[in-house]
């Protein structure tokens, strides 16, 4: 008992401790308030409006935020100088007469000029330059509203004393009304407002003092009252235009954020790729695009669930986020699939050590729920300017690069000018094309569209591929974009639309048939001709020839260009817009072009199951078309879900693997011809 009684003894008082510690507690709350208050008063006198909003750290906040002070001040700029010079001249009217006249007419004549400096200028009207505008606009501004506000703080001091009771109840007046004036057209820059008005109050406060006004001290309580109440006022405005800002960001940030991952989704990853081709045609700024795909991602989803496919997705993008730099932009187009465009990249060699720090980064396992999953990475890489002009060319090529990737073996990457061997140099390329063409190892395939009501057949693309002895069965997209820099597309789209037009002939006068067509055929002489003769041979109707075009294809026209697509559609050709995408100049050129059909792109069609943006852009599409008078095609359509939900937008005709594979003409008899399609998708 004496053992224990000591311990208790040596033990210290619980209630004295807990009191201590609540004490430091308190004292720690009250100085990091106390400490935040302080902070936020600098930043405020520094014309910092974000001391009202806790999330200082987004850079997009504090462009926009200064850009609506900028703008604000802009605005009321002209007015207030304005005022200023009539009040000038209304003092001038007063002291005109008076023994001060020489000294007022200095001073009217420094205010006028002032304020005419300002204008003429434009030191603070002028809108930033700069989507980011800096600190240093909102100083110049504080600094010009500080020498205005100091002239007019001369006023009180320099003809207060001397000056008539009527004089002086002008020049007051006159002092109020300019504070006043200040508040409204300066209260989105704080420190402005106040360098304005500081002046002018000390001023006024000292022509009160020193004149034997009766209540002076009344008089100047209230001027203060006054001065603390029109501060407040600014700060209230101040702070919820802090708030808008913050919230139209966050609401921008919404529709171009991935859910899931928190990255850049499919419409902002087109607006930072046109962004990417601008600073390239106005700086020559080389970047590079990447497409990745994830290796083994299906397999987690089929054997484990989505719910953990989820988490693979979200640790997917924190690896990449590891790997890529704070310039590039990373971006997840859908499903496993990712982007990336790399910028200030002006060697392969600079794109190559990204893709390898990628590469490295999914060799290990991903530990989800306990369990270790493989999931690895495939990257295809384009650079611009080199393998492409335009998004979709990029997009395409790099896309291209990653199947290439793919066929390798997965777990890699490839560069779009090195997926091939035989790519070597135009020799090369022009020898391998010769024997594809003396081999048969090009040849045609046809893919249906069809009605979306009656699931009927309405006509056939025709689709090229390539079944080269080494690389084994390729895609139009893998192997056209290197013949068109080859110079050697011309053979290549003369065999399309023969083979195509020969085919077709076969078939009932109902379907129509569509071909592809490079844009560098449409600035050749003679391409309508070929074609015409071509109709000709086979006895073909002009009116069932469709062709498809890239809008790149049709917006950059030459005048050769237009001319042959005159002669053809004057005979009743019909011309396509292919790959219509979420990009902004996508709508807003539709108007401009001769088309008669449009395809909205596989991608949107791809993505409106998850992306709500993606079925708003079809729907918006397919409204234009009707607009228009024109059919609008969805492409890429592979369920029977996604056929219904695109007949509920408006589109009138799909294209998919949902209705079968492209294959031969010799396969299309029977199956396609007469009866209607996939009822039991009906």
């Amino acid at each position: 008992m004496a053992l224990n009684r000591r311990r208790n003894a040596e033990q210290p008082n619980p209630p004295s401790d807990v009191r201590c510690h609540a004490s430091l507690r308190a004292e720690t709350v009250l100085s990091s308030v106390a400490f935040q208050g302080l902070s936020n008063i600098r930043a405020t006198l520094r014309g910092d409006l974000l001391a009202f909003e806790t999330n200082k750290g987004d850079a997009r906040i504090s462009a926009r935020v200064r850009s609506e002070q900028l703008s604000g001040v802009a605005r009321g700029t002209p007015l207030m100088m304005l005022a200023t010079c009539l009040n000038a001249l209304a003092f001038l009217s007063v002291v005109i007469a008076t023994e001060s006249s020489r000294l007022g007419l200095i001073w009217v004549a420094a205010v006028m000029a002032s304020s005419c400096f300002v204008l003429s200028k434009r030191l603070l009207v002028k809108k930033p330059r700069s989507s980011t505008p800096s600190a240093r606009g909102l100083r110049v501004a504080t600094y010009y509203a500080f020498l205005q506000g100091l002239l007019w703080g001369l006023l009180p001091a320099l003809f207060f004393s001397g000056a008539a009771p009527t004089d002086r109840l002008i020049i007051g007046l006159l002092c109020i009304g300019m504070m006043f004036g200040a508040s409204a057209a300066l209260w989105s820059i704080p420190l402005a407002m106040i360098a304005y008005i500081t002046p002018v109050v000390i001023g006024s406060l000292y022509a009160l003092n020193t004149s034997g006004v009766v209540h002076a001290g009344v008089i100047s309580v209230f001027l203060i009252t006054y001065t603390v109440a029109l501060f407040g006022a600014s700060v209230t405005r101040a702070s919820a235009l802090v708030r808008r800002c913050v919230s139209q960001v966050e609401i921008e940030n919404n529709v171009l954020k991935d859910e899931l991952t928190k990255l850049t989704n499919r419409t902002g990853f087109h607006e930072e790729l046109a962004k990417a081709l601008a600073r390239l045609d106005r700086k020559a700024e080389s970047f590079a695009v990447m497409c990745l795909d994830l290796d083994g991602f299906k397999g987690v989803n089929d054997t484990v669930g989505h719910a953990a496919g989820d988490k693979v997705l979200i640790e997917a993008a924190r690896r990449l986020i590891g790997c890529t730099r704070s310039i590039d932009t990373l971006a997840r187009l859908g499903g496993d699939e990712f982007a990336i465009i790399a910028a200030d990249i002006n060697t392969p060699t600079q794109g190559k050590v990204i893709a390898e720090r990628i590469v490295r980064a999914f060799q290990e396992p991903f530990w989800i729920d306990d369990c270790s999953h493989l999931v690895t990475i495939s990257i295809g890489l384009a650079f611009a300017p080199h393998d492409g002009l335009d998004g979709h060319a990029l997009l395409t090529n790099a896309d291209s690069a990653l199947y290439a990737t793919k066929r390798a073996g997965r777990s890699g990457f490839t560069l779009f000018r090195e997926r091939f061997t035989f790519v070597a140099d135009r020799a090369t390329l022009e020898m391998e094309l010769d024997r594809a063409l003396a081999q048969n190892e090009l040849y045609i395939v046809f893919q249906p569209f069809v009605d979306v009501f009656s699931r009927r057949a309405t006509g056939f693309e025709a689709l090229l591929r390539w079944r080269h002895p080494i690389n084994g069965e390729l895609s139009a997209r893998e192997f056209i974009p290197l013949l068109e820099r080859g110079g050697l597309i011309d053979a290549v789209d003369s065999f399309v639309i023969k083979e195509a037009v020969a085919a077709a002939s076969a078939w009932p006068g109902h379907l129509r048939l569509a071909v592809n067509v490079s844009p560098m055929q449409l600035r050749k002489a003679g391409f309508a001709q070929t074609v015409i003769q071509t109709l000709q041979v086979a006895g073909f109707d002009p009116q069932r020839l469709e062709l498809e075009l890239t809008q790149i294809a049709i917006a950059a026209e030459s005048a050769q260009a237009v001319e042959e697509l005159d002669a053809l559609r004057a005979l009743g050709v019909k011309t396509t817009l292919d790959h219509l995408d979420a990009s902004h100049s996508s709508l807003v050129n539709l108007v401009a072009l001769p088309i008669d059909r449009l395809k909205i792109d596989e991608r949107l069609v791809a993505g409106m199951g998850t992306k709500p943006m993606c079925a708003s852009i079809i729907k918006i599409s397919a409204e234009v078309a009707r607009a228009m008078n024109i059919e609008a095609t969805a492409e890429g359509v592979k369920t029977s879900e996604q056929l219904e939900v695109l007949r509920s937008l408006g589109c009138t005709e799909v294209q998919g693997d949902l209705f079968g594979k492209p294959r031969p003409a010799s396969e299309l008899d029977g199956l396609y011809m007469s009866s209607p399609l996939l009822q039991e998708c009906v």
